[in-house]
C-alpha cells in the first residue's frame, strides 16, 4: 500500500494500481475495505479504481503470453473487454493485440505515403 501511496509521480501503471486494488479489496482481512475505502486512502477517484480494478480482472485472467507491456498500457480497451462475459476475454484481447498492430501498420505506411508525395 505504500507503494501505492508513494506514486505522485506516476511511475505505476494505471493497470499496476488496479491489481493492487484487486488484491486489497479482495481480501477478506482488511476491515472496511471496499473501492470507496482504497480509493480514499490512495487520494483517487472512485470510478478510476473501479475502471482500473475491472481492467486488472481482465489482465490476469489471460495467459502468460499475453500479458505482455503493450496490454499493460490498454487499461481503457481491457475495461471495455471486461464488460463482455469472462470466457471471451483472452479471445478478445488477442483479437486486440492483432487489430493494434494492423492498425499501427497502416498508419506508418500512411506516413511513408504522404513523405513520399511531397
Amino acid at each position: 500500500m505504500e507503494l501505492v501511496k508513494a506514486n505522485n509521480q506516476g511511475e505505476l501503471l494505471a493497470l499496476e494500481i488496479g491489481i493492487h486494488a484487486l488484491a486489497t479489496v479482495n481480501d477478506k482481512t482488511k476491515k472496511g475495505g471496499g473501492v470507496r475505502a482504497y480509493a480514499a486512502e490512495i487520494g483517487k477517484g472512485e470510478s478510476s479504481i473501479t475502471r482500473w480494478t475491472s481492467a486488472a480482472s481482465v489482465y490476469c485472467s489471460l495467459s502468460a503470453t499475453l500479458q505482455t507491456k503493450e496490454i499493460q498500457e490498454k487499461v481503457q480497451h481491457l475495461y471495455e473487454i471486461s464488460k463482455a462475459p469472462q470466457i471471451t476475454w483472452q479471445v478478445l484481447t488477442s483479437y486486440s493485440i492483432f487489430l493494434w498492430g494492423f492498425l499501427f501498420e497502416i498508419l506508418e505506411n500512411a506516413e511513408l505515403f504522404i513523405y513520399e508525395w511531397q
